[in-house]
């Protein structure tokens, strides 16, 4: 059975908490948790949020978003990568 709306929010919303506490235990520094509809410009997203931060010299950028349903998250670390919510939470453990 597909998942709700509110059920993929959760998962993802889940998933973004996780990445600001990994960024925060390895002293992340300029760490900003973006919320789309504070600027009001959602545009209909069902779900956006960018956070970012610096660990090191690395910096650290990930979106994520819901679309018309369809959960993404494009990760930057020098590189970009689009994964699945379990594929990131993979590459945070």
């Amino acid at each position: 059975m597909d998942k709700t709306i509110e059920q993929k929010i959760k998962e993802i919303d889940e998933a973004k908490n996780k990445f600001v506490e990994f960024l925060k235990d390895n002293g992340a520094e300029g760490l900003t948790d973006y919320k789309g509809e504070d600027l009001n410009v959602s545009m209909d997203w069902d779900y956006y949020r960018s956070v970012y931060g610096f660990i090191g010299k690395t910096f650290y950028n990930v979106y994520f978003m819901i679309w018309d349903g369809m959960v993404t998250i494009d990760f930057y670390d020098q590189r970009s990568n689009v994964l699945t919510i379990d594929e990131f939470l993979e590459l945070l453990a």
